[in-house]
C-alpha cells in the first residue's frame, strides 16, 4: 500500500459504497474498478471490504486446485504430485494477483524491525528503501515455504485422499483464512495511528470508520460460521484457536509497530496479512491431519 497518493486523488466527501469497494479490489489486488475519484468517507469505509478482496483472492489462486484435484482420484503417487502443485500453483497465483504486496509489506518491516541501534525515524527511512536485506529475504522465502506446505498438508491430510470434493473443502479453508488475514488489516487500519505525513495508507490507517470494522468483522464471522460448519465438523477448540491466533497476530503488530517506528504503515498492514494467514493455513493443516475430516461437497 505504498503506491502514489495520485493514483487514488480525493475530489469531495460524498460516500459511495461502490468506491469503497472499487479501492479495496483496485488497492490490494491487479484488478483495476473503474471510480470517481475518491473522498475522504470513501477511503474510511474502505477497510470494511478487505475480508471480501480476500475472498476474491483466494478464489482466483483456488482455479488450479478446483481443476486438477478432479484428476488426483487415482494412484497414491498422482495424487501427491497433484496436491503439489496445487499448493504451489495457489500460493504462485496469490502472489500474482496481489502484485505481490503484502510480501513487500513483510520484507520491509522486518528490514525495519531487525535494524539494530535506530530510531523510529531511521526505521521509516528503511521501509522506504526498495532493496530487500538478507533478513527479509530469509523471512520471505521461509514463509512461502511454510504457505506452500501448510496447503499441502491440507490436501493430503484429508480422509479419503485428494479428490474434486476435497479440493472444495480445502478451498472453503484457504477462502476462511484469506478473508481472517484481510480482517486483520481493517483492525490494524482501525486502531492503529499512520506515523508519516502522508502516503496511501494515511487515507486510512487511523481514519477507518467503526462501521466499516463492524461490517468486516460480520462478514468475516458470518463466512466462517457457514463455512465451518458445512465443511468441518468443528467444535469449539478450533473457535479457541482460530480466535487465539488472529488475536496474536494483530496485537503483535499493533504493539511492535508502535514500538518500533511509532505507529502502523501499509507495510505492516501487509506484514501482519501475511503472517496471519500463514498462521491460519498452518492451524487448518494441523486440524486436518489431527482431525481426519471427510470431504464435502457443495
Amino acid at each position: 500500500m505504498q503506491a502514489g497518493q495520485d493514483s487514488f486523488s480525493m475530489k469531495d466527501d460524498k460516500f459511495s459504497l461502490y468506491d469503497s469497494l472499487a479501492l479495496s479490489v483496485t488497492l490490494l489486488t491487479r484488478i483495476p474498478m473503474p471510480m470517481r475519484k475518491a473522498g475522504a468517507a470513501d477511503w474510511s469505509f474502505t477497510p470494511a471490504f478487505f475480508p471480501l478482496t480476500g475472498a476474491l483472492t483466494s478464489a482466483v489462486s483456488s482455479i488450479p486446485l478446483l481443476l486438477f484435484a478432479n484428476f488426483a482420484e487415482a494412484p497414491t503417487g498422482r495424487a501427491e504430485c497433484v496436491a503439489a502443485f496445487c499448493a504451489i500453483a495457489y500460493v504462485a497465483i496469490g502472489v500474482w494477483f496481489t502484485r505481490g504486496l503484502h510480501l513487500d509489506g513483510l520484507c520491509d518491516s522486518v528490514d525495519a524491525f531487525s535494524a539494530m541501534g535506530c530510531d523510529k525515524a531511521r526505521r521509516l527511512e528503511i521501509m522506504k528503501d526498495p532493496h530487500p536485506g538478507s533478513t527479509a529475504v530469509a523471512a520471505l522465502v521461509l514463509l512461502l515455504i511454510l504457505k506452500i506446505f501448510a496447503v499441502y498438508w491440507m490436501l493430503s491430510g484429508m480422509q479419503a485422499g485428494v479428490s474434486l470434493a476435497t479440493g472444495n473443502t480445502v478451498a472453503m479453508a484457504l477462502a476462511l483464512a484469506c478473508m481472517l488475514s484481510r480482517l486483520g488489516m481493517s483492525f490494524l487500519s482501525y486502531l492503529g495511528r499512520y506515523p508519516r505525513e502522508n502516503g496511501t495508507a494515511a487515507m486510512i490507517v487511523g481514519r477507518t470508520s467503526l462501521p466499516a470494522t463492524i461490517v468486516a468483522a460480520a462478514t468475516v464471522a458470518l463466512s466462517a460460521i457457514l463455512l465451518l460448519d458445512r465443511f468441518f465438523t468443528c467444535g469449539p477448540y478450533l473457535w479457541v484457536a482460530i480466535i487465539a491466533v488472529f488475536a496474536a497476530n494483530t496485537i503483535y503488530w499493533l504493539l511492535a509497530s508502535k514500538a518500533a517506528i511509532g505507529g502502523v504503515t501499509g507495510d505492516i498492514l501487509g506484514a501482519c496479512c501475511e503472517t496471519l494467514e500463514c498462521s491460519l493455513l498452518l492451524l487448518f493443516g494441523i486440524y486436518i491431519s489431527a482431525i481426519p475430516v471427510a470431504p464435502s461437497t457443495f
